[in-house]
């Protein structure tokens, strides 16, 4: 029986359809292929019956990336917060203008990473180079609506985790603070407002936004239990549940910092509390931490022919090193990194939806470890000649 061959239309190319079924309308669907010849045709005749034999739903292959964003933000509103939609919202849209109108299984892993050479150069938001870091999030934020589509059998291939982050982007971890800023901050003076935030932070290992809203009744000093069970949004200005699904936490306290909230006085309903009493803004806790780092500096900076007032009309140079809340947090992850806390427990103490999250900040901890073993190893051969023979030793 000789092969069928389709008509050839009037730009030379030619025509196959596949049938695809009855649309919800009633009425039969089809898929039109071309090809430059009856073989190319046929060719991409059979790879769309493939698809549709792994349960591929064909109608949705025409969607664009931007349609399936929407799409996946819709379904995202209603799992995260105001705050955290917004940031995700953002980092998808921005992939817009370069895979936005394409179709999703046309997008291609080149566009994805044309996209992330070009924040990395300059963030749009910040107008200054992006860091490796946050580089991954906008990936990872890509990557979530493909993999959506994935699951809905729209398309089979995930471009975006393939895409390669650019290798000379600025790195901006997190660090932990040494045990000489650790003591600083001890050895400040109880009447520092700042000082009792750092020390939760560094102790509890709390986010700004669950210290704003953490109240004295949050605080059981008899049986030293800390518990997390709301934070404050600082885009929606509302208090609301924890942060993530790991919900109500209670953290057992430190002795020393037991100590310490035993002898801080309660002016306020709030553990930390802004300068009138009340909960601290976003803006309050940067004012915050910057009058922090000047009191550090002021006290154990390198001074010497230097300005000692704190309100000196020229800006202040820098002696210590800088650090953010977040880092006092990143302290207490290390603090339980080197008690031996296990990776579980210290999911649920620092309150991360996921052990992943958890994983990643103890095997860097684990990698840096590691290396000083190795320097110190170094050192000791170095110094003691461990390992040069002893003539006075035979066998």
């Amino acid at each position: 029986m000789p092969k069928r061959k389709n008509a050839t239309r009037s730009d030379g190319r030619i025509a196959v359809q596949i049938y695809l079924g009855i649309g919800e309308d009633g009425k039969r669907k089809v898929k039109t292929v071309y090809g430059k010849t009856q073989k190319e045709a046929n060719e991409k005749a059979a790879e769309l019956r493939a698809q549709l034999g792994r349960g591929l739903d064909i109608s949705k292959m025409k969607d664009s990336f931007k349609d399936w964003s929407k799409l996946f933000l819709s379904v995202q509103k209603k799992k995260l917060t105001d705050s955290e939609y917004t940031t995700k919202s953002k980092r998808i849209e921005f992939f817009y203008d370069y895979i936005g109108d394409f179709q999703l299984n046309a997008v291609k892993v080149f566009q994805i990473e044309t996209a992330l050479i070009d924040l990395a150069k300059e963030n749009p938001f910040t107008g200054k180079p992006t860091a490796d870091k946050t580089l991954r999030a906008y990936r990872q934020c890509c990557s979530q609506v493909f993999s959506f589509a994935i699951k809905n059998r729209a398309i089979e291939f995930n471009p975006a985790d393939l895409a390669e982050i650019p290798k000379n982007a600025p790195k901006n971890e997190r660090r932990a603070l040494t045990e000489a800023e650790r003591k600083w901050i001890q050895n400040l003076s109880d009447d520092n407002r700042a000082k009792c935030p750092a020390m939760v932070a560094m102790f509890c290992g709390l986010r700004r936004g669950e210290m704003s809203a953490l109240t004295w009744n949050d605080v059981d000093l008899s049986n030293k239990i800390l518990t997390v069970n709301k934070s404050y949004d600082f885009k929606s200005k509302n208090i609301k549940s924890p942060k993530t699904a790991a919900g109500v936490r209670k953290i057992p306290i430190p002795d020393v910092l037991v100590e310490y909230l035993k002898s801080e006085p309660r002016k306020s309903i709030y553990v930390c509390r802004s300068a009138k009493n009340k909960m601290i803004t976003d803006m309050g806790w940067k004012r915050l931490l910057d009058s922090l780092m000047l009191d550090l500096e002021m006290q154990n900076g390198n001074r010497e022919g230097k300005k000692k007032k704190k309100c000196a009309p020229e800006p202040t140079v820098f002696t210590i090193q800088k650090f953010g809340w977040h880092d006092l947090r990143h302290t207490y992850a290390t603090i339980l990194f080197e008690a031996g806390v296990d990776v579980l427990t210290a999911q649920y103490l620092l309150g991360h939806a996921s052990a992943e999250t958890t994983m990643k900040i103890y095997t860097h901890l684990s990698d840096a470890q590691k290396e000083r073993s190795i320097v110190k190893l170094n050192e000791f051969v170095s110094e003691n000649g461990a390992f040069k023979s002893d003539s006075s030793q035979t066998g």
